[in-house]
């Protein structure tokens, strides 16, 4: 026994003095410096199938800055120099460490989710998580110090967690060390040197751009030309074509097509798609293709106004001119004719020689039908896809067009390529451009042979003939598809024809109609007393509806991405901004908010910010709410009803809208019901902010009076004055708690004890957003005007950037849209200097669709130097020969936020609407002395036009497109202009009406109501 008890003792000495061993091999915190920048994890081990680790990437993604202790990283979204994504999962883990220090410091960013994406302190004996920190949904990583000197002697090691895979699913980790106390004294010395550096800073840059946007904003009555491409701009200039919902193209300047979306799922780039010209004049012949590069034209002038590209094509040695112009039917108020699958071409040639000329015209399409759309999928020559293979291409010849249908065996799907003159003819299918230039073209008489496995071929077709001198020739051209996807890629089209043979059937049946009513609309646009930049940034913006952000299905639903095949859900937060379809458009409105009160509406009443359904193009479920896109939904839903002939469709509404305005209430104003949201407010800068804030109570003031207003349409009198008293509070509080006489703006109250994603007192530029719904709807003051006002003029003097150059204290910048000497909106400045931590997302960038509802908010206040120069500002960044001016970018392409363009239009008008009850109305802010302007209702549209001089103001209402139903007609007048007489004409007749002069507005009540048909005038002449 006493052998076996020595032998106990003298293993339990040995396992003691193994345990001291150990201890004195493990490494201390005073020791750990944990940066990567040999390239490798020094020690530590991972899990999962998280990406090579440590990362280095060098671009920072998106030329952010991710605040990096030089160039390694633990970064979970990435994947060595590369990205991964937030799919991927795992666990990192140091060495195991003593803690002999009093403070650990390490750099910290990425997704704000504490349970899923953090980094931990752990006890290495048990697991147990004794400190742990997360990001704020933000790249950059912040400076962290724990407190640890109440651990020391305690075995720790540190944990990285990446357990998410949705947005922001990932975690940025660098720099782990002990802190001593001089160097916690120098952190901090260096903290407040830097702040006070960049406060000094930013109050010189602050001077600069004062300097800068006075002079600027001197510029914005000057003529501004419509901006002609040419040369190396070319390929950076390109327009979108083709229907709402039917997918396009892309038109370049350089003559190419690109960006093809006439398949589901992605952009591709279908070849052997051009035209070329073949003239001869003598003995002298010259073929060139229509495009820029080789075998092309020397150089081309190209300019676009939505929905029409020109090209002039430039080459000395063709003896005869070339131009063109390309469109798909785009007509305000008749969707089918606006969503066809087909892109036409007007291609003129002129002989200004003194001989004549023998000239074909010759057009290639490839049978792109099977075409997959794998980027690994091409092959060898422009031929070759693994999709293709069966494809087959036949003479087509439909009313005055003749060419070729391409279609592919045993699949569905066809394309046509068919030219509108006597001479057409279709050629061989060619795979070879060499054969294709041979002479004399072959006409195709019949149906290819199917293509082999993995392969298609090219329709051609030629128009030949002869040009006097001085003689002119326009030929047009179609192409037309039929590309029926799968569940998730249906489109309106498939209700209407049955392959593109029909498509064509339908234009030619309707092209004089359908050409005339799209110039119609271009004309009307575009003759405007309006500055160019401005009609310019809100014609372009329309393209987006004929991108495959916008969704039109089989069923007859309409989806909308956030940008192209960007952020799924129709977001309500961010098509809280859009008002371009609205108002052209207003029956596809109507579908998409009837969406979001049946599919897209929870049974508690919540409308879900991103919303699945079977035919959505996009497989994700439901997601939501989003306080700011839940109360955008109810005022588009009034809006909708003010854009309809009459009521039937907001009573059809109004249960789902009333489930909709309770929820609200209950949900983020409370049980009190003071009219103000006081806790977490989802929103759309991808986080939530606490307490009250006007970005957020504005949006919900307006809501209450929108739903104030369709009660009382509906009958619902009760829920009217409930409303309307909660507005009323909500109102007040706003207004008291909120604004900051100081600073001369809202800023936002963030309670103690609490915090969100914030701005606090940052110079918001969405801080009146709600006001801008309420003159959108016509609702008057959410808050009260001089306090809204001197927002409007804060917004326009703190954010608007005067150069960006200048612009070097970043807080955070993960995307950059604005460069250079550009100018723009920031979206959150602090003209203190006191910003914040944990700020809210994306402060620091510039978006464009909030940079027009703060211009066309401050027009409508009468600030039109400041918001013209807002709108100007857009133009020349977007028109500077890198971006596609038809291409405004936020999280994606062709960003739907960036459709509050239109609103430009409505504030520069002054107009106001109710299509149900007859009412329409404008005081331009404008130029109102001479002012001309486009205008759209529920039925027609047309164009608005006044003039004053002296004592007498005269005004025109012309019809051009439809008809309009009209009962009442207010016009505003000038300052003293109390007692006015007025009559009224329509047509050469004079109208019955009854005149009457309130609130500085002309009221003409015109009994019974009239109904004006296209061509029609109503004039009226008014004297004071």
């Amino acid at each position: 026994m006493r052998s076996l008890a020595t032998a106990c003792a003298l293993a339990c000495l040995l396992l003691g003095a193994a345990v001291v061993a150990r201890a004195a091999e493990l490494l201390k915190l005073s020791g750990v410096r944990w940066d990567f920048e040999d390239g490798t994890l020094q020690g530590w081990t991972a899990t999962g199938n998280l990406g090579k680790q440590p990362s280095w990437n060098d671009n920072d993604r998106w030329q952010g800055n991710f605040n990096k202790q030089g160039k390694f990283f633990l970064g979970t979204y990435e994947n060595g120099e590369k990205m991964i994504g937030d799919q991927v999962t795992g666990e990192l883990r140091s060495p195991a460490f003593i803690i002999d220090a009093d403070l650990l410091g390490l750099l910290v960013g990425g997704g704000d989710h504490p349970n899923a994406t953090y980094v931990a302190l752990c006890d290495a004996t048990n697991d147990k998580e004794l400190m742990k920190a997360w990001g704020r949904n933000a790249e950059a990583m912040a400076e962290l110090v724990w407190e640890v000197s109440k651990l020391k002697g305690r075995t720790v090691y540190i944990k990285v967690v990446d357990k998410a895979t949705g947005g922001w699913g990932h975690i940025n980790v660098d720099f782990i060390r002990a802190i001593d106390k001089a160097e916690w004294d120098r952190i901090q010395r260096e903290k407040a040197e830097a702040a006070e550096r960049a406060r000094k800073a930013q109050e010189e840059m602050l001077k600069k751009w004062a300097e800068i946007n006075a002079a600027y904003r001197k510029t914005v009555f000057e003529p501004v030309p419509r901006r002609v491409y040419k040369g190396a701009e070319l390929r950076n200039a390109w327009m979108p074509v083709g229907g709402i919902g039917a997918g396009g193209l892309a038109v370049a300047g350089s003559g190419e097509f690109v960006r093809w979306m006439i398949h589901d799922g992605r952009l591709t780039q279908v070849p052997d798609a051009f035209f070329a010209v073949k003239a001869k004049a003598g003995d002298k012949a010259v073929a060139r293709l229509l495009r820029t590069g080789a075998n092309g034209v020397k150089d081309i002038e190209f300019y676009g106004e939505f929905p029409i590209a020109y090209h002039r094509f430039l080459d000395d040695a063709l003896p005869v001119r070339v131009s063109q112009e390309t469109f798909a039917p785009f007509i305000p108020l008749n969707e089918k004719d606006s969503a066809l699958p087909v892109v036409l071409f007007f291609i003129t040639l002129e002989n200004p020689g003194k001989e004549g000329a023998e000239v074909t015209l010759l057009a290639s399409l490839q049978n792109a039908v099977g075409r997959s759309l794998d980027p690994k999928a091409d092959g060898p020559t422009s031929v070759d896809n693994k999709g293709y293979g069966g494809n087959v291409v036949a003479p087509l010849k439909v009313g005055r067009f003749a060419g070729a249908d391409m279609t592919q065996v045993g699949r569905p799907g066809s394309m046509a390529l068919l030219a509108a003159d006597a001479e057409a003819r279709a050629l061989e299918p060619w795979t070879d451009l060499k054969s294709l230039w041979a002479e004399p073209a072959k006409a195709a008489e019949r149906a290819s042979s199917p293509t082999p496995p993995g392969k298609t071929a090219n329709a051609a077709v030629a128009v030949t003939f002869a040009l006097r001198p001085g003689e002119k020739r326009t030929v047009p051209f179609m192409w037309a598809w039929h590309l029926p996807g799968g569940p998730r890629a249906t489109h309106m089209y498939e209700n209407w024809f049955a392959s593109a043979a029909e498509v064509a059937k339908h234009v030619d049946a309707n092209l004089d109609r359908l050409v005339a009513d799209t110039r119609l609309f271009h004309d009307t646009l575009f003759a405007t007393t309006l500055p160019y930049y401005v009609v310019e940034r809100i014609s372009s913006q329309c393209s987006t509806l004929v991108t495959r952000v916008v969704n039109w299905t089989k069923a007859g639903n309409l989806y909308g991405w956030e940008g192209l095949f960007c952020c799924h859900g129709g977001c309500t937060h961010v098509w809280n901004y859009e008002q371009t379809m609205a108002h052209l458009f207003p029956a596809l409105e109507r579908r998409m908010r009837e969406l979001n009160l049946t599919v897209g509406q929870a049974p508690d009443g919540g409308v879900f910010n991103r919303m699945g359904a079977p035919d959505a193009p996009w497989p994700s479920g439901n997601e939501g709410p989003a306080a700011d896109g839940h109360a955008s939904t109810l005022s588009k839903t009034y809006r909708e009803w003010r854009l309809s002939p009459d009521d039937a469709w907001l009573k059809k509404q109004y249960p789902a809208v009333k489930k909709a305005m309770e929820f609200w209430i209950r949900h983020w104003d409370g049980p009190d019901e003071d009219g103000v949201a006081r806790d977490s407010q989802f929103n759309t800068y991808d986080t939530a902010c606490v307490g009250p804030n006007t970005f957020i109570g504005s949006q919900y003031l307006a809501a209450l009076r929108a739903a104030e207003e369709m009660a009382k349409v509906c009958g619902d009198d009760g829920a009217a004055k409930r409303w309307r008293g909660i507005f009323e509070k909500g109102s007040a509080a706003y207004a008291a708690e909120c604004w900051d006489d100081e600073l001369k703006y809202f800023v936002q109250r963030i309670p103690q004890g609490k915090r969100g994603h914030d701005y606090g007192n940052a110079c918001f530029v969405d801080q009146v957003l709600g006001q801008w719904w309420a003159l959108v709807n016509d609702l008057g003051y959410v808050l009260p005007k001089e306090k809204v006002d001197a927002a409007l003029a804060a917004i326009a003097k703190w954010n608007m950037v005067g150069d960006m150059s200048l612009y070097k204290y970043h807080y955070d910048r993960p995307r950059i849209f604005i460069w250079g000497q550009g100018k723009g909106l920031l979206m959150c400045l602090w003209p203190r200097g006191d910003s914040i931590t944990q700020p809210i997302l994306y402060r620091e960038e510039v978006w464009t669709g909030c940079e027009y509802h703060a211009a066309a908010s401050m027009i409508w206040r009468g600030m039109l130097p400041e918001g013209l120069a807002v709108v100007k500002a857009v133009f020349e960044r977007y028109n500077d020969g890198v971006r596609s001016p038809w291409n405004e970018i936020e999280c994606g392409d062709h960003y739907a936020r960036a459709l509050s363009s239109w609103s430009v239009l409505l504030a520069c008008q002054g107009y106001s609407y109710i299509g149900p009850r007859g009412k329409l109305g404008f005081d331009p802010r404008l130029t109102p002395d001479d002012h001309k302007s486009f205008f759209s209702a529920a039925e027609g549209w047309g164009t608005f036009a006044q003039k004053r001089a002296g004592k007498e103001q005269r005004n025109a209402l012309e019809v051009k497109w439809g008809k309009l139903r009209l009962s009442e007609l207010s016009l505003g007048l000038p300052p003293g202009a109390g007692k006015a007489t007025a009559s009224i004409q329509l047509g050469n007749a004079r109208a019955e009406a009854k005149c009457r002069v309130v609130a500085g507005k002309l009221i003409v009540t015109i009994e019974p109501p009239l109904t004006m048909e296209a061509g029609s005038t109503l004039g009226v002449e008014t004297r004071w």
